[in-house]
């Protein structure tokens, strides 16, 4: 099933377009004693993905045999599954504080797209490539859901047309799992046939055909070069289109079956947000690109979506994200007494494509050479360690509990930095993989030197000392030791190899998806409304921009403002009449013009900067100084700017708050605070 091209049509006004729509409230009243079915509709930034709770306790113990790592629904999937403190969990909390009986069905899946979920609420809906790898393939019995996609069909639609709160979730994957793993390894389509109509794909195809075509004539990149963008484009234009298309058509089939329930849409977030990648000398922002793409969607999702009207919309980000678990590891201190039950729970469980068993790898460690015979074993064949992961734990709770312990705080400390020291890494020097680095390979190799560093850890327990500070740096030199692995390290933490709870939300970022959730709820937040407040902030910060400006510099600044803005000669007459007796000049421009395009409020602080930096003390010729470390050898400095004629010192470019080099300087490291800077973020 397609959706039509007048939906198609709103995607590409999404470049555009950012007109504010009303959207009549859809919150409910509650009333004390009833029953209230909530429906929690996502992927695993819903399911608790690594919270504590998210898999069985039996899982945790036996993470391999459990089947917690095979694909099973109802296990790593997430599905019918809600950890304490994720936030369907407070969602469900909050609505039993207001009297409800309330009744969860919490059908998010980890790794699902909207795609998936269009495909369980739509029987005619067919698979891509992507799908079939992990979801569902006819021909495939590992596939997720190969025994049970009746059922898991039928409970989606009663619990839908039941519900009387939904939260829908999706899409993160679309730029997360499908675009990473895409990009990475090439291993699924991008047919765009596939998510819009075809002669709308025709068309795309058409003109990047001409495209194509004409750099070539201009011999300025190789044919190598162009291939590698038309897989970009591809990737971005099918996740994207994807999203749109697919969110259309699953929010239309839940409005067919349920018309009446509150429903809050949560936006996109971008899990690549500051990221940036480094090839030869040239900057690369991709989290800024990828933050793009998410923007688009969510603009798409708030304001020009067909059914824009029927649901409320919850901003749940600030900076592009919430926080995550990621943003644990990079405040980690240096003291594993620190680290929380979920963020062990990664290390001694999670097997994504990092396997690191922390817990029960050392526990091995330690029991062979206390002479278990099964342990020994172990060392050389996988097949014994994978089979025994709580026999090897167990033993060293009840032969040696205080060394087991020691060992483990001290392994703990280690990974943590040598993650801590990849994730830091930025600009990410990615030119060795863009070029053709072995990927695979530098994954193994980073797997293989984190293994040996476990094994180092322990052995060093066993010897009766620990890691030291000094061996904690040479373990992250060891395991980063060239650019490729670093690369490797930084890109795969955040969104491949490695653990990949770092990108998803821990229990901080979890309130902060229920607050925005209830925030929607509560206050009959739409798609409108949620522009209208982005309007407001950045109106806000120009109005604050103008205070102090003299009429000069309001006159300046109306001049600045119409030549960006293409503005008429008779309103910058009228705008100059009214700006002497204005309290401030930039809300007397946003009230006369009318501003309702973020754009627009974007040239206006643009001007207001650029009139600013003008009205600097007269007689300053201001040079920056950049911003430099300190080092063990020699003193630092923050961002400052002197005077190339006076020699005096300015906090600011328009030369308005001097300063001194005493509150400039910064102090020259010790050797101790040297090692620990390197493991912070």
């Amino acid at each position: 099933m397609k959706t039509k091209a007048s939906r198609l049509t709103a995607v590409i006004l999404v470049i555009t377009l950012l007109a504010a729509l009303g959207v009549p409230a859809l919150a409910q009243e509650s009333e004390s004693g009833e029953v209230f079915r909530y429906v929690s509709l996502g992927a695993s930034n819903s399911n608790g993905y690594a919270l504590h709770g998210y898999l069985t306790e039996e899982m945790y113990a036996n993470p391999i045999l459990s089947g917690a790592q095979t694909g099973t629904p109802g296990d790593i999937s997430g599905y019918r599954r809600t950890p304490p403190y994720s936030y369907p969990a407070l969602v469900k909390e909050y609505f039993e504080n207001l009297g409800y009986t309330v009744e969860h069905a919490q059908l998010a899946q980890s790794s699902m797209r909207v795609e998936e979920l269009r495909f369980l609420l739509d029987e005619s809906f067919t698979t891509d490539e992507y799908m079939r790898w992990r979801f569902y393939a006819p021909d495939n019995s590992w596939t997720w859901w190969h025994s049970n996609l009746d059922a898991l069909r039928e409970d989606y639609r009663q619990s839908i047309t039941e519900a009387d709160f939904i939260t829908y979730d999706m899409g993160l994957n679309n730029f997360g799992v499908y675009l990473t793993n895409n990009l990475m390894s090439h291993s699924y389509g991008n047919d765009l046939h596939y998510v819009i109509d075809d002669g709308y794909a025709d068309l795309f195809y058409s003109l990047r055909g001409r495209l194509e075509s004409a750099v070539t004539a201009l011999g300025i990149v190789d044919q190598g070069t162009l291939d590698t963008v038309d897989d970009l484009m591809d990737t971005m234009a099918y996740a994207l289109l994807g999203y749109c298309t697919s969110f259309d058509a699953t929010i239309g089939i839940i409005r067919e079956w349920n018309p009446d329930a509150s429903l809050v849409v949560l936006n996109v977030q971008n899990i690549m947000a500051g990221l940036e990648l480094s090839v030869e000398g040239i900057s690369i922002p991709l989290g800024d690109i990828v933050g793009a793409v998410t923007t688009v969607a969510n603009t798409y999702t708030s304001l020009l979506s067909p059914y824009a009207g029927e649901y409320l919309y919850a901003d749940v980000t600030e900076n592009g994200r919430v926080t995550c678990f990621i943003d644990q590891l990079a405040e980690y201190n240096g003291d594993p007494d620190t680290l929380d039950r979920d963020m062990r729970d990664c290390l001694d469980v999670y097997d994504t494509a990092l396997p690191m068993y922390l817990k029960f790898r050392v526990a091995a460690r330690i029991a062979a050479f206390m002479g278990d015979e099964t342990a020994i074993a172990a060392e050389t064949d996988k097949k014994v360690f994978r089979s025994n992961l709580p026999y090897f734990a167990e033993f060293c709770e009840e032969n040696c509990p205080e060394l087991y312990e020691k060992t483990l705080s001290n392994a703990y400390d280690v990974i943590m930095s040598i993650l801590q020291a990849g994730i830091a890494v930025n600009p990410v020097p990615a030119g060795g993989l863009l070029g053709g680095a072995d990927t695979g390979r530098l994954e193994d190799e980073l797997v293989d030197k984190l293994f040996e560093t476990i094994n180092n850890v322990t052995d060093a327990n066993l010897a009766g000392g620990s890691f030291s500070d000094e061996d904690i740096k040479n373990a992250v030199d060891y395991v980063l030791y060239c650019d490729d692995a670093k690369a490797v390290a930084a890109i795969g933490i955040r969104a491949s190899i490695g653990n990949t709870f770092f990108s998803h939300p821990n229990r901080q970022g979890c309130r902060e998806l229920f607050e925005a959730v209830i925030n929607a709820y509560e206050k009959d937040i739409d798609g409108s409304a949620a522009f209208t407040d982005m309007m407001k902030e950045a109106s806000e910060n120009a109005v604050r921009g103008t205070v102090g400006f003299g009429v000069s510099a309001a006159y300046a600044l109306i001049d600045s403002v119409a030549s960006a803005l293409g503005l008429d000669e008779s309103v910058v007459s009228a705008l100059k009449q009214m700006a002497p007796d204005a309290d401030n000049i930039a809300e007397l421009i946003i009230r006369e013009l009318g501003i309702r395009d973020i754009k627009d409020l974007s040239l206006i602080l643009d001007c207001i900067e650029e009139v600013a930096e003008k009205m600097r003390e007269p007689g300053h010729s201001l040079v920056r100084v950049e911003a430099r470390k300190a080092t063990v050898f020699a003193p630092g400095n923050v961002e400052y700017y002197v005077c190339a004629d006076c020699g005096r010192l300015f906090a600011d470019p328009q030369g308005l708050t001097e300063t001194d080099a005493s509150s400039v300087t910064v102090p020259r490291l010790s050797v101790t605070a040297l090692i620990k800077a390197l493991f912070r973020r």
